[in-house]
């Protein structure tokens, strides 16, 4: 189901061929960290709080009830990216350019440094993995209690 989510986002973004592989490689890294800082924190609050595993537990049947009711008419393929919550959100802290730079995630407009789409679609695919990670993170601590 990443694999799928990464390609919807690629597409969103226009992101193609070799910048496809760039982001994975900085996505890989940063969801090994995550997942890595997730479970020992899981781990940390488990060995506390013995009756958290319910609510990892509510997590899980949470996130089934989601993919089970999720309906396909969802397609949003003719929004633009700057139509987008996460852009309209992250242009408030960091500024973006509106064309990708080659495979640079900053680049230099009227002398001043943006973000391009491309560190955007990586922003997006770390926090993809952070949505993947509240459920994966409970079924792993909730199968080794």
């Amino acid at each position: 189901d990443n694999l799928f989510v990464f390609i919807v986002i690629f597409d969103y973004f226009k992101v193609t061929g070799e910048r496809q592989s760039q982001v994975l490689n900085y996505g890989v890294a940063g969801a090994v960290i995550l997942r890595f800082l997730f479970v020992y924190m899981g781990a940390q609050l488990l060995q506390r709080f013995d009756f958290l595993i319910l609510l990892f537990a509510a997590i899980l049947v949470y996130a089934s009830y989601q993919g089970l009711a999720k309906s396909d008419d969802d397609d949003d393929e003719d929004d633009s990216i700057e139509d987008g919550a996460i852009y309209k959100t992250l242009t408030k802290m960091v500024e973006i350019s509106p064309r990708l730079d080659g495979d640079n995630f900053f680049t230099e407009v009227s002398g001043r440094w943006v973000a391009t789409p491309l560190f955007l679609c990586l922003l997006v695919i770390e926090f993809s993995d952070i949505v993947f990670a509240t459920d994966s993170v409970p079924a792993v601590l909730g199968t080794t209690q």
